[in-house]
């Protein structure tokens, strides 16, 4: 997303850096308060799906905004882009809490090829951020939708085969 502020909607470097700073403000806010209190009433799940759910829904809004407005984002396209993180954290959190809870006696394992895994997503998703950009510079957002939906759809299709604690 910082790609694409700085060279599509040719944002200064403070208001990247106000941005970034308060899209990790509500990532913050999201993981320690909203998830507890989240957990509280739902099933982890459940909420996994729905935050993924949420996430899409969010992203369809910005590139919407972001086509509708050509490229002149507004203080909501902001606050979207920073809720649309506090969910991409939440949903990081809540998938390892998952994980550590269904695989307990490899969990150290497991954890570990969850997080290798997440690094070599962002050192590819990295080097192809830039390519997709260049292409359309609403492809990113694209595919991050597509993406984000085969996870919850194989999520559906295989939660019945699924171990929950």
């Amino acid at each position: 997303m910082n790609y694409f502020l700085k060279f599509y909607v040719k944002v200064s470097s403070n208001t990247i850096g106000t941005f970034v700073m308060f899209s990790s403000l509500t990532a913050f806010f999201g993981t320690s308060v909203l998830l507890s209190f989240l957990l509280k009433k739902y099933k982890e799940l459940l909420l996994y799906k729905a935050l993924l759910f949420i996430g899409i829904m969010l992203m369809g809004i910005i590139l919407f905004r972001l086509n509708s407005h050509g490229l002149n984002l507004t203080l909501p396209s902001y606050i979207l882009m920073a809720l649309y993180t506090m969910t991409y954290e939440i949903v990081k959190s809540l998938g390892n809490t998952i994980i550590a809870k269904n695989y307990k006696y490899e969990q150290g394992k497991i954890l570990g090829v969850a997080s290798a895994v997440s690094f070599l997503g962002n050192a590819v998703g990295s080097l192809l951020s830039g390519y997709i950009l260049s292409i359309n510079s609403f492809l990113p957002f694209i595919v991050n939708i597509v993406v984000i939906s085969i996870v919850l759809i194989l999520l559906i299709i295989f939660h019945p085969k699924m171990r929950l604690a």
